[in-house]
């Protein structure tokens, strides 16, 4: 059975408070404590039938020990005309006292009589009785009566009276009325009430231009006052400027300057429509020049290279026989990365050496050199090492044995070496040749010669090398000899040298015998500096050398939108103390053209009062006989006049120029329409027995859902949807929900375990019930993060299913709801996807991580179980009273979960849960002090 209201528990003969099992006629005798009431009888007077008189008697315990009321009755045969209320506490410690209300309100005429019964453990008292007495009389409550006033326009002026007030039969629904409001239109009668459409102030004047970077619009809807539509200006700052009541947007309004350039950081600042970026200074990056290594970002933003050092030629190769192909030390980068190297051909007088690609400096075996060519040792043109040819002679024949030339003289000839004489003439002073000559007889004559390496006639002999030292090699060569008139060295590979050249580093002897460097790496700018103060200096990463040596580097100036701070050389990245930017400049914080510290609003201005800036926020400052309301003068208190148009069930708060309406306690809403908080229906769910927990067939299932049988033996009411921010908000006077924005029809939640106690505790006292929980030990308030250090249920034993007032569902209780008969991991089905997918059964029923988009929604939005349960799977977790803890193994009755641990337990999963934990079953824990956006709850009440 399902009611549309919360159910308040009618009043009659057994109010029960707790009911224990008695001994010894009902109760408990101790022997400390004692009972009393003042007074000891009520006399209620007369009355008319139907009419209520209230009366209060004060129950005391005037012992020295603790006593327990047990039971109120109402004793008598005219019992039925009286009521009893249950009492705040059955508990009294020693002189502690207790109210109990009586209701006397007879149904006939004539006297009647009764007996109110206390119940007590007080040993002296076992009962303490009162006597109630009253009078019922009919009066004729028309006497006198003229009925001639209608209530209202809407009304007949012709009543009737019955039982003391007067009737008026309504006036036919449409006609027409006054209902004296000039804010109203088309007034007329419905069921007796003079009704008028709202006027719409739906259009507001159009927004104009107040000065050239000022605009002006007006807030929708306006508000009515006395017919006539009143609309609040809104002031504008227009950056790029106001023209033709036209308010140009800010230049950098929708840039997000994510897209920085190469070698520039992510997260640029936009400053009068351009991005800028810093430089990512050091970062690795791509010049898009083969010829560089080392690619980085320069402190101006460039992406710059070393130049790629060609220094490693190819070997010389022989072309041919008797050419050398030689390749320049250093070369030159082309295309691709790829160096190349200047070639050159050497003739080799010797012949190239193909296995060393180089030139021979010597002959082969069996030959020597002449004439720069290698020729055969033994021929008689150019005999040995000389290039002499042989001489001849007509009496014998030359010859040579690979290194001097000989004569075969013919009979009767001999040889003088290199002819044939009969005499020989060199025998005696070598002939009168030169010392470096030879002397050879030829018959009948000598000759003289040059020996190898010296020129002449014989008698006279000189040598190409006479007088030379060959001690003056050049750069890069050393061990010099004379060859031929020539001075031939051996090249220092490897020697360090200097090859004039100031741009080159390292310089040293190649192979060649050529002095070269490596080019001089200039890599180290100056640092930025401060050229004025909005201009910044910098240098460029990679420099060129020039005479002397000296590296140079070009300078880049780049203006500094907040100005350039000489003590670092570098642009400002934000602004000075007191100082804010506004439009890429910054400005004084506390002025009123561009108020705070992160906004370029200006100060609104009023004709009543000076605009004034603290530095943070806009303040106003009103001329004598008018109010501030912050940013406005106002002299006005509209909730004066018809409480300001909030609700009846409202407060209207004048708030300095305009007021607010708010939902009394008890009530929630915007203030113009309030309703009752509990207003939400109650499901009545009877006891009954089922299987809690889940097969191990089940997909997602947990180990801690072992199946066990529960038998819950007093039926509970249950709220058919979650608790709302609405609700908590009238309540509480406070909203801690992450998902405010969601609205008043959301679900509440950042509520602790205590604060869902102290909730439960808040509707029990509006609803005139006694409290379930005692709170002990706590710390801040509900809705700001309340913690105690203990609670004591209200009930015999403190059996949560005992209490009377509004309480959290037991975990059994929660389950048994959820399933209402089902058995399966939804009360619609079975599961299909364990995780955030799609589950169609799940989908049906519950906001889950699959489809709530990462919020909450609206309760009651899914389809409910078969006992009008609504959001039980999904949405926000529940709280439940139990202690985290296992099962009991086995059959239980009324179970209440685990009394020790630090967690309590939570049920139905949330928005951000996947399927698996939005089961019937599956069980979740909580430190009763946590608090987040997806835990909140719902509440129970035993029935009676």
């Amino acid at each position: 059975m399902k009611t549309r209201t919360l159910m308040k528990l009618s009043v009659g003969l057994l109010l029960a408070l707790g009911l224990v099992a008695c001994e010894q006629g009902g109760h408990v005798r101790t022997a400390q404590s004692k009972i009393e009431a003042d007074p000891q009888s009520l006399d209620f007077g007369r009355t008319v039938p139907g009419a209520k008189v209230v009366r209060t008697v004060v129950i005391s315990n005037t012992g020295a020990g603790p006593l327990q009321i047990d039971q109120l009755s109402l004793d008598g045969e005219a019992a039925d005309q009286f009521e009893t209320l249950s009492l705040e506490t059955p508990e009294l410690l020693d002189n502690q006292s207790v109210a109990a209300t009586v209701i006397y309100r007879p149904k006939k005429e004539g006297a009647h009589e009764a007996r109110l019964i206390v119940f007590s453990d007080a040993n002296n008292t076992g009962q303490l009785a009162i006597a109630l007495s009253g009078v019922a009389v009919t009066l004729d409550p028309c006497a006198g009566v003229s009925c001639n006033t209608p209530p209202g326009p809407c009304f007949k002026e012709a009543g009737s009276c019955s039982e003391g007030a007067c009737f008026y039969p309504p006036k036919d629904d449409g006609t027409g009325c006054d209902d004296a409001n000039a804010c109203t239109e088309q007034d007329v009668c419905r069921a007796g009430s003079c009704q008028g459409t709202p006027k719409s102030c739906l259009t507001p004047p159009a927004g104009h231009c107040t000065g050239s970077n000022a605009f002006v619009t007006y807030s929708s809807p306006g508000t009515c006052a006395n017919g006539a539509c009143q609309y609040t200006e809104l002031q504008h700052s227009c950056s790029g400027g106001c023209v033709n009541d036209m308010c140009t947007p800010p230049p950098c309004q929708g840039m997000t300057c994510n897209s920085p350039p190469p070698c520039f950081k992510a997260g640029g600042t936009c400053v009068n429509g351009s991005c800028r970026y810093e430089p990512n200074t050091g970062a690795p990056c791509d010049d898009a020049n083969a010829c560089t290594e080392q690619d980085a970002c320069s402190n101006a933003g460039a992406c710059l290279g070393t130049q790629k050092i060609c220094a490693s030629p190819p070997a010389s190769i022989c072309k041919d026989g008797q050419t050398m192909t030689l390749y320049s030390a250093t070369g030159t980068c082309g295309a691709g990365g790829a160096c190349s190297y200047a070639a050159s051909e050497v003739a080799c007088a010797l012949g190239c050496d193909a296995a060393t690609g180089s030139c021979k400096t010597g002959c082969d075996a069996g030959k020597h050199p002449c004439n720069g060519v290698c020729v055969d040792s033994s021929s008689l043109a150019t005999c040995g090492t000389s290039c002499t040819p042989c001489p001849t002679d007509a009496h014998g024949t030359a010859t040579c044995n690979g290194t001097q030339c000989g004569m075969q003289c013919a009979t009767g000839w001999q040889s003088n070496g290199v002819g044939c004489s009969d005499v020989n003439e060199c025998v005696t002073n070598n002939g009168g040749c030169h010392a470096h000559a030879t002397c050879t007889n030829t018959p009948g004559s000598r000759t003289c010669a040059c020996n190898q390496g010296y020129t002449g006639d014989g008698v006279t002999c000189t040598s190409p090398c006479d007088g030379m030292t060959c001690n003056s090699p050049p750069t890069c060569f050393a061990g010099g000899a004379c060859v031929n008139g020539t001075c031939q060295y051996d090249p220092t590979v490897g020697a360090s040298c200097n090859d004039g050249n100031a741009c080159t580093e390292q310089d040293m002897c190649l192979s060649s015998g050529v002095c070269a460097g490596t080019l001089k790496a200039c890599a180290s700018p100056p640092p930025s500096i401060c050229k004025s103060a909005q201009l910044m200096t910098s240098y460029s990463s990679i420099g060129t050398c020039g005479a002397g040596g000296v590296c140079s580097y070009s300078a880049n100036d780049v203006s500094c939108a907040l100005g350039c701070d000489s003590a670092t050389g570098r642009c400002k990245t934000g602004c000075d103390a007191g100082k804010h930017l506004c439009n890429g400049a910054c400005v004084d914080n506390s002025s009123v053209a561009t108020c705070g510290t992160s906004s370029c609003t200006p100060c609104p201005t009023d004709p009543h009062g000076m605009a004034t800036c603290n530095g943070t926020e806009c303040g106003m400052q009103c001329s004598a006989g008018w109010q501030s309301n912050g940013t406005r003068c106002s002299d006005i208190n509209e909730c004066l006049t018809n409480n300001g148009g909030c609700h009846a069930n409202a407060t209207c708060t004048n708030t300095l120029g305009r007021r607010t309406c708010a939902c009394n306690p008890g009530y929630t809403g915007d203030g113009f329409s309030c309703t009752v908080v509990m207003s939400q229906e109650l499901v009545s769910i009877a006891p009954g027995t089922f299987t809690m927990g889940s097969p191990t067939s089940e997909p997602g299932r947990y180990t801690d859902e072992t199946e066990h049988q529960v038998t819950l033996t007093r039926g509970f009411y249950l709220q058919a949807k979650e608790v709302t921010q609405g609700q908590w908000q009238a309540l509480m006077g406070n909203n801690p929900s992450s998902f405010s924005s969601c609205g008043s029809d959301c679900p509440v939640e950042r509520v602790t375990w205590w604060e869902a106690l102290a909730y439960a505790n808040a509707v029990s006292r509006w609803q005139g019930l006694v409290q379930c929980y005692t709170l002990f030990g706590c710390t801040r308030t509900p809705g700001n993060g309340m913690e105690c250090t203990g609670v004591t249920v209200k009930a015999a034993g403190g059996d949560p299913y005992g209490c009377v007032g509004y309480r959290l569902p037991t975990e059994a209780e929660w389950e048994y709801a959820y399933r209402a008969g089902t058995t399966t991991a939804f009360y619609n089905g079975g599961i299909t996807n364990t995780l955030c997918g799609m589950d169609a059964n799940l989908n049906a029923i519950g906001w889950y991580c699959g489809n709530a988009g990462s919020t909450t929604h609206r309760v009651g939005q899914k389809a409910a179980n078969g006992w009008g349960l609504f959001d039980m799977s999904g949405n926000v977790n529940e709280w439940c009273w139990d202690g985290s803890g296992s099962y009991p193994r086995g059959a239980v009755t009324d179970p209440a979960g685990s009394a020790t641990g630090p967690n309590r337990v939570i049920r139905g999963g949330s928005w951000g849960s996947g399927a698996q934990n939005a089961r019937a079953a599956e069980r979740g824990y909580g430190d009763p002090r946590g608090r987040d956006g997806s835990l909140g709850l719902r509440l129970a009440r035993s029935l009676p």
